[in-house]
């Protein structure tokens, strides 16, 4: 990564220094509390905190992420819409307009925008998980380990490792359980898993974290992992994920109180489906749950995996908590990161749905009705698309999302190397090259928007690096 130079910013105003809440992540995964004070002219990041009488310059070369506010939230948008540009850049802001040449957004962050159209990959109007109820994780503070066997409680042998703003599990049996969110009826989950091959990760949800008394005792033998599951998690549902497998089970307890699973069959999709073949996979999955219609869905990578409807097997979903679990040890590692939980509002369209190579296409509200043809503006909050047939004035209260043809599609610029990764709470994100700054902001140079001036105050974090692999990360043997 080559040095960024940039001058002195100063903006303790903005993030106390007695609040100690920002976090420096290093490439050899050390991790600093403290506060960011910006760079110095020499192009290092200048950080505070109580343990040193003095603010420390740090070579933005050993850097690999800089966390504010612990990730949390420190100002919300004044805008709901998002701009997702076809670098994966994705902009929260309030669309202005849309005419054949260019897209005019405004922002919180970096004012008005315009952008080439061709550099537009999709407008969210009425996007899902704008209110984010949980992120990260950049802390462990809001887990709770567990282990399921009695000689893996031991502190040398950990079954799950908080690392690097993620979980690891080098292939030991136990769980850990996420203690402040409240799942809503309707949510939306997203998170990245890296595994091993034949390695499996457990979502569980629903979960109430509640075991009954047992009336009596029986001869009835439950299984480990039956036992291992509702001991911890109580009554929930429980997704299985592997590159060649994804199923979803009911845990729960007979009137005895005895526990039981109950596999539940796919209405869409199939358990069956492999999403990868390597030897190590990184995917991007996503869960989506309404609890009052009952359904629940799958996707890695933007595909469909599976579908399942809960009132085929009489569900009654009777917790709101939610975690991870791993049951098949063999140290098969795995690694649990950028997690992101917000409210769902039923659309149940996978991203590559929407793809076409020679017409726009609007998705309704409703998650069903969506039209095609060429969208040739955006203008007072009406969006005039022209159809085979028609050409219609669609009000924008009424239109979920705009997806162009990818035949219009500028050609992608190579990516730089000394691009680095602004992210704002939530999904959005730019990445640029920084090149001046002051106590407010940073100016960026940016491959599709050009010049323009960020404000830190809307950020969660500075990513230095891409992610990196685990087998890259933690150097270990996969098996």
């Amino acid at each position: 990564m080559n040095r960024i130079l940039l001058p002195t910013l100063l903006f303790s105003s903005l993030l106390p220094l007695s609040a100690e809440e920002d976090l420096l992540n290093f490439k050899n995964n050390d991790t600093l509390h403290g506060s960011f004070n910006g760079f110095s002219a020499e192009g290092k990041l200048v950080w505070t905190n109580q343990q040193a009488e003095k603010p420390i310059s740090f070579a933005t070369s050993e850097i690999r992420r800089v966390i504010f506010n612990k990730g949390l939230l420190t100002k919300p948008f004044t805008h709901t819409h998002t701009v997702t540009l076809i670098n994966g850049d994705v902009l929260p802001c309030e669309i202005l307009s849309i005419d054949e040449s260019k897209c005019t957004i405004r922002t919180d962050y970096a004012g008005t925008l315009q952008i080439n159209r061709n550099q537009v990959y999709n407008c969210e109007i009425q996007p899902h998980g704008q209110q984010v109820l949980y992120q990260g994780p950049f802390v462990e503070d809001n887990w709770k380990t567990v282990a399921f066997k009695e000689e893996e409680e031991d502190e040398s042998q950990k079954v799950w490792e908080y690392a690097n703003f993620s979980w690891l599990n080098d292939g030991h049996t136990g769980a850990i359980i996420n203690q402040n969110t409240e799942l809503p009826d309707a949510f939306r989950m997203t998170f990245k898993a890296e595994m091993a091959r034949y390695s499996n990760i457990y979502l569980a949800f629903h979960a109430n974290l509640s075991i009954p008394e047992r009336k009596e005792e029986d001869d009835t033998k439950e299984h480990a992992y039956t036992k291992s599951i509702t001991e911890n998690f109580g009554s929930c549902l429980l997704l299985r994920i592997t590159s060649g497998v994804t199923y979803l089970s009911q845990y729960s307890f007979d009137d005895n109180g005895a526990p039981i699973v109950t596999k539940i069959p796919t209405t869409l999709g199939s358990t069956s489906a492999r999403y990868s073949s390597e030897d190590y996979a990184d995917t991007h999955f996503e869960l989506r749950v309404d609890r009052q219609k009952k359904v629940v869905s799958s996707y890695a990578d933007g595909a469909l995996i599976a579908q399942w409807n809960l009132s085929d097997i009489g569900y009654e979903a009777k917790g709101n908590k939610f975690g991870f679990a791993n049951l098949n040890g063999s140290n098969r590692i795995s690694r649990i990161s950028n997690i992101v939980m917000t409210p769902w509002n039923g659309i149940k369209d996978s991203a590559l749905s929407l793809q076409n190579e020679q017409r726009d296409i609007a998705l309704l509200n409703n998650g069903t009705d969506r039209f095609s043809g060429k969208i040739l503006k955006l203008q007072d909050n009406v969006v005039t698309l022209k159809g085979p047939y028609a050409e219609m004035e669609i009000p924008t209260d009424q239109v979920k999302s705009l997806n162009f043809a990818t035949e219009g599609f500028a050609k992608k610029d190579e990516a730089r190397s000394n691009d680095v990764a602004f992210r704002f709470y939530g999904s959005g994100r730019l990445t640029a090259n920084p090149v001046s700054g002051n106590e407010e902001g940073v100016e960026l140079e940016h491959p599709i928007l050009g010049k323009l001036k960020l404000k830190y105050t809307y950020l969660s974090s500075i990513d230095y690096t891409p992610d990196a692999s685990i087998i890259d990360r933690w150097n270990l043997q996969l098996k």
